[in-house]
Order: structure tokens, then C-alpha cells, then sequence
């Protein structure tokens, strides 16, 4: 079965069965009618048409995020240059101006690997959404006091979510305790005394001329348009864009981790549950070897509202308030991150107590084939349902091609998680949940005077 990006709304149990996701997983069948492209200058295109949706969405994918800010008081670059991108070009001057009788949805977002901004509107702008973005990508000019202005929203989004927010001051922090010479280490919003003191508009030209450049640059488009003419006019607005000459630094590997790491620190007031987080080095995101597709069924195994942890810690126990975990998708290896909000009068102890036992537990003893098959069935269940927009589509086969280096891993994903058997499980635990490779990060609130 060949399966269309559509509106799921349509999607009936006989589709769910022909996917596998009623009975035993098998081969899924899944695929997303999409094409692609790379044009002469290096620059990739991604079209996944679908006529029964009205709109479209058009989303401009940088290969580079914080794990490009290698050089020493540039963190948080990426994102500064993901504010620059809304100033405007000398053809359009105001961005927000060029969109609003579009009745247009524009935002955009900047992570560890990749930057992502996104027009979603009708399909009858399609072709002056290409006109917009390509002049935004090619020809945005700033300047140092146009730099310095937009440092300010970002030093204070870093303050709202890092320093006022004890969630993000902890994610932040456990990275940095986790991390010894990797970019991962560093937080995407960046470092406060980067943003505040050493950062320079040389460093934001210099990014720029290095990754806003066609070989790190993904277009892709979903929704209701003709692939034909759509691929004409990408050609047309971004084919004699020259290719860059600046080339990026390389990233710096980072050692295996052989000790235990462990911290515990108090937040500022006395408002706030105590909160673990747990953390493991996750496998980069990969479809050449099966540990990728292979913890993506741990964290549906143990975070599902069926899922072990989420039944022994928050239904049978009822001791937090939530625990969930999981990891991004990286190019490198990651963290696979466990976060439980402990319950008033609960003892620490106890709660991280049972996280372990459970750990062990997928090493020590295959999964059963029936609740391995609910948690890959439940997977499956969220990718297809999870395409039931064109903005989740675009967004997804691009970033795919940018981390996994291909949109096709998107299908073949899909068809790896159906070859997951209790034993690659259990390999899966006993590699990666390591005492060794276990970086623990506690706080408790301030004590009441």
C-alpha cells in the first residue's frame, strides 16, 4: 500500500490494518508521496504534493544549529541569526508587511542541528512565498546596530526559559554537566556572557557566509500545489545563488563517558516540586544500524501511558506528578533524558529507585513479543497521524534530510521499527544503560524559612 499525505481525518481501521498497526507489526508499508531534488548549486529540494488539502506550507531548512557554534563566544549564534532572518532584505524591507495579506502563518525555530522557518498560508501565494524567501535566505543585509538590537529579545528569551524556568535551568545544566568537548554541551539559547559580552557582528557575518549557502540550505514543500511549476520556480529564484566558499569547522568528538556523573543543586524559591532528571549518551539518528529505531521503542516501553514507568511511578504508586523521557534526534550522539516532578512528602530515593530497577530490567529480561508489538504499533500509529497537516510533513521530511541525511529514512524508519525483537531490546539496554554512562541531576526547592 502506498500511502498518501493526506488529511487523517479520512483514515478509516481498514487503513490502520493494511499498516500493520492493528495486528502484529510487519513490513508497514508506509511511504509519503514525495519527491526530490539537488540542484547544480547544492541545493536540495523536497515536494510532497497533496491535492485534498487547501493549503500550503514552505519551509526553509538550515543545516546548522548551536552544534555549529565552535568557535569560543559564539553560543547562541544560531538563534540570534534566526531573529535576524524576520529584518527584512532592501527588496522587501518589511517581512511581516510582505505576508499579512497572505493571511499567512510565518515563525520559525533553531535547534542543536538544524534552523527551520516556515511560511503556511493558501496555495495561491505558493509562487510569491518562493519570490519572499529565497531574497530572505540570499540577500538578508543587517547591520552591527541591527545586531546588537536583536540581542536584546534573545537575552530575555534566554532569562524567561532558562533562568526563571527551573525545567530549563536543569535541561541546560545537565548537558553541560553531561557534555565534556562536544557542541551539545552548550545550550541552543546559548551562553549568558556570550550574548551579553562577547559575541560580534563578525561572528554573525561570518556564520552567515559559512551556512546560508545552497549546499546547507533544504527547501521543502507540502500541501496543494503542482510539483511541476513549483520545482520551475525554486529553480528559477535560487539556481545562480553561488555556492559558498567558507568552510565550517569540525565538530569536536566526544569521549566515552566511564564514571558516573551526579549533582544536586536547590532552586531559588520554595515553589517548586523536586524534579530528577536522568540521562543517558542516546545513539545518534541513524537508519544504518537499528540503535536508533531501537531506543525510540524503549521510550514508548517505559513513557506510554501504559508504559512502565509512567504505570509503576504515576498509576499504581502515584508518586510524581509526571515522568516522561526521550531524546531529540541528533546527527551526533545525544542524550536519551528521564524527567520525574516528585510528589509532595515522596522520597527521592524511592521514586529514582524504581527508574533503575526498570532500567535493569530490559536488560536483564526480554520484553514479552505482545507489549513489544503495542509500543512499535503505537510508533507507527503517531507518525501516520502525526502527517495530518502539510506543515508537520514539510517540517518532517526536512529535517530528516538534514539530520538523517535523507527524507526517504522517514519511510524507512517506519519499516526498521518493525524488525525490533525483545533481544534487540535487551542489546540496546545493556549498551547504553550503563551505570558508567548515567549522568544524574537533582533539585530540590529552597527550604522554607
Amino acid at each position: 500500500m502506498t500511502l498518501r499525505v493526506r488529511s487523517w481525518s479520512l483514515f478509516t481501521a481498514s487503513a490502520l490494518v493494511a499498516l500493520g498497526l492493528m495486528h502484529p507489526p510487519k513490513a508497514s508499508g508506509f511511504d509519503v508521496n514525495s519527491e526530490q531534488h539537488v540542484l547544480p548549486n547544492g541545493l536540495r529540494i523536497i515536494l510532497a504534493p497533496d491535492p485534498t488539502v487547501p493549503t500550503v506550507s514552505y519551509h526553509t531548512l538550515i543545516d546548522a544549529g548551536s552544534r555549529d557554534e565552535t568557535k569560543k563566544g559564539t553560543t547562541g549564534l544560531a538563534h540570534v541569526f534566526e531573529h535576524m532572518m524576520f529584518r527584512g532584505t532592501k527588496q522587501y524591507p518589511d517581512f511581516d508587511a510582505v505576508v499579512k495579506p497572505w493571511g499567512a502563518q510565518t515563525n520559525a525555530s533553531t535547534g542543536f542541528d538544524v534552523t527551520d522557518y516556515f511560511v503556511n498560508t493558501k496555495s495561491e501565494f505558493l509562487k510569491d512565498i518562493i519570490a519572499l524567501e529565497a531574497d530572505r535566505v540570499r540577500n538578508l543585509s543587517f547591520t552591527n546596530e541591527t545586531f546588537r538590537t536583536e540581542l536584546g529579545p534573545v537575552k530575555e528569551e534566554r532569562r524567561r526559559g532558562v533562568v526563571e524556568d527551573p525545567y530549563g535551568f536543569m535541561e541546560t545544566r545537565l548537558y553541560d554537566l553531561a557534555f565534556e568537548k562536544h557542541t551539545y554541551k552548550h545550550p541552543v539559547i546559548g551562553w549568558e556572557e556570550d550574548l551579553e559580552k562577547f559575541m560580534t557582528y563578525d561572528d554573525a557575518m561570518r556564520f552567515k557566509e559559512t551556512f546560508y549557502e545552497p549546499a546547507h540550505v533544504v527547501i521543502s514543500v507540502a500541501g496543494n500545489f503542482n510539483a511541476e511549476s513549483t520545482l520551475a520556480w525554486i529553480t528559477q529564484k535560487y539556481g545562480d545563488w553561488a555556492a559558498g566558499t567558507v568552510k565550517p569547522d569540525p565538530i569536536p568528538a566526544e569521549p566515552p563517558q566511564l564514571a558516573p556523573k551526579s549533582e544536586t543543586t536547590i532552586w531559588k524559591d520554595a515553589m517548586i516540586a523536586p524534579i530528577l532528571m536522568v540521562a543517558y549518551k542516546a545513539p545518534a539518528m541513524r537508519f544504518d544500524a537499528p540503535d536508533y529505531v531501537t531506543y525510540r521503542v524503549v521510550d514508548r516501553l517505559l513513557f506510554a501511558n501504559s508504559g512502565r514507568l509512567h504505570k509503576r511511578l504515576v498509576v499504581d504508586r502515584q508518586l510524581v506528578e509526571e515522568v516522561d523521557g526521550g531524546a531529540f534526534g541528533g546527527k551526533d550522539p545525544g542524550l536519551w533524558t528521564i524527567t520525574a516532578t516528585i510528589k509532595s512528602g515522596v522520597a527521592l530515593d524511592t521514586v529514582e529507585t524504581i527508574i533503575m530497577e526498570e532500567l535493569l530490567k530490559l536488560g536483564m529480561t526480554a520484553v514479552s513479543q505482545e507489549e513489544l508489538n503495542k509500543a512499535i504499533n503505537g510508533l507507527k500509529a503517531d507518525r501516520v497521524f502525526g502527517f495530518d497537516r502539510p506543515a508537520r510533513v514539510a517540517s518532517t521530511l526536512g529535517r530528516y534530510a538534514i539530520t538523517s541525511g535523507s527524507a526517504d529514512n522517514v519511510r524507512k524508519e517506519m519499516d526498521l521499527l518493525s524488525k525490533v525483537t525483545p533481544k534487540m531490546v535487551m542489546d540496546f539496554s545493556r549498551q547504553y544503560l550503563t551505570d558508567a554512562g548515567r549522568t544524574t541531576l537533582i533539585m530540590n526547592p529552597k527550604p522554607k524559612s
